[in-house]
């Protein structure tokens, strides 16, 4: 039976609903196995290296279709490199 070891929480950016930006914090645990030792918990519903949402990159790749990096950085308080990394996956 595997034990665990740590737990950390992560929290992932989604849609900003009505006026209030929406985080959600799942945590992650790592489990000790005798036979393969530490090992991260896998989670299907939200990849571990993945900090937002897809819903949330859909609207930020569809705001920089019509709206400048900088300005839609401002718009969901992001930094303009995580915008343009989001841009480059969306198209």
């Amino acid at each position: 039976m595997a034990e665990i070891a740590e737990v950390n929480e992560r929290e992932v950016g989604d849609l900003p609903w009505s006026e209030y930006l929406t985080t959600v914090v799942i945590e992650l645990y790592r489990v000790g196995c005798p036979e393969w030792g530490l090992r991260r918990r896998k989670y299907r519903c939200c990849p571990v290296r993945r900090r937002l949402a897809g819903a949330f990159e859909e609207a930020v790749g569809q705001a920089c279709e019509s709206t400048p990096l900088r300005r839609v950085a401002q718009q969901f308080g992001l930094v303009a490199s995580t915008v343009r990394a989001i841009d480059l996956r969306y198209l």
